[in-house]
């Protein structure tokens, strides 16, 4: 299995994190079987990143730079290893939860890379995610809940 890289991940929600503004891959992704698949906002750490939490800031940047106008603070959820048949690689991820109408307002704006999409938090457990990270947003969930954190 060959390591691919270390990567950062961003879940934005609402503040009850009952909504998710998050990236579906489009049909020009070039793996076809993640293809509307839904994933973190971010990407692979790179050298000139001073850390993970600056690597997350430089992809929303790229991929979204309306949310350096609305996002003000980012908060570490945990680190993750992704394995799949092919790859392996670290994920630490961050979240950011904004109030629902800024929620809305950056779910209007153009992104770089991707659909973005709002969608509920249920509706989101259901869907396919990419590299079959799906586990990671329900571990998130459970952590919350566990630490009895305000969840809708």
């Amino acid at each position: 299995m060959q390591k691919f890289h270390e990567g950062v991940g961003l879940l934005i929600s609402n503040s009850n994190r009952s909504r998710f503004y998050i990236q579906l891959k489009d049909a020009t992704y070039p793996i076809p079987k993640w293809r509307g698949a839904c994933s973190f906002w971010g990407g692979a750490v790179e050298s000139e990143d001073e850390n993970e939490e600056a690597a997350v800031w430089r992809e929303l940047r790229e991929e979204i730079p309306q949310a350096l106008n609305i996002i003000t603070t980012i908060l570490p959820i945990n680190r993750y290893l992704v394995t799949t048949e092919r790859i392996s690689f670290g994920l630490s991820v961050f979240e950011a939860c904004i109030d629902n109408s800024q929620l809305n307002r950056l779910s209007k704006g153009p992104v770089h890379e991707g659909i973005g999409c709002l969608i509920s938090q249920k509706d989101l457990l259901n869907h396919k995610w990419i590299f079959d990270m799906g586990f990671i947003f329900k571990s998130y969930l459970d952590e919350l809940k566990k630490n009895n954190k305000k969840l809708y």
